[in-house]
């Protein structure tokens, strides 16, 4: 005999865990995008074309020793590290890691281009 596993029914948190893990490889695509992708171009952009400045207590010495290396090697590992933890964690609500890089990536990409945009303006 098994004992059947208890779903516990947390209301519309849990719907909404539902339809975020009915889109997850769009979140995936979306963090590769904006975090991944949108975030270093203009990043890159503000730092070598518009003089802006890096403010990241992590990734601001690894652009200020190793340029757009270091730019590229802190993405990258940050998105391995998050992809790791999201393949080790079995729970529904592993969901919650692309959703917070995409809308992370999405916020800082957007305040990026207005960086950038007021940098080029001026």
């Amino acid at each position: 005999m098994v004992r059947r596993p208890v779903h516990h029914d947390d209301g519309p948190a849990s719907s909404w865990v539902a339809w975020l893990r009915g889109h997850e490889r769009t979140l995936w695509v979306i963090a590769l995008c904006f975090y991944g992708v949108g975030d270093a171009i203009t990043t890159g952009i503000g730092l070598w074309g518009v003089e802006a400045v890096e403010v990241g207590p992590v990734v601001a010495p690894l652009v200020e020793r190793y340029g757009p290396v270091g730019l590229l090697a802190a993405k990258g590992a940050t998105l391995a590290a998050f992809y790791g933890l999201w393949r080790a964690i079995s729970t529904p609500k592993r969901v919650a890691i692309p959703f917070a890089l995409a809308v992370v990536g999405t916020a800082v990409t957007g305040w990026n281009v207005g960086v950038v945009s007021t940098g080029l303006a001026a």
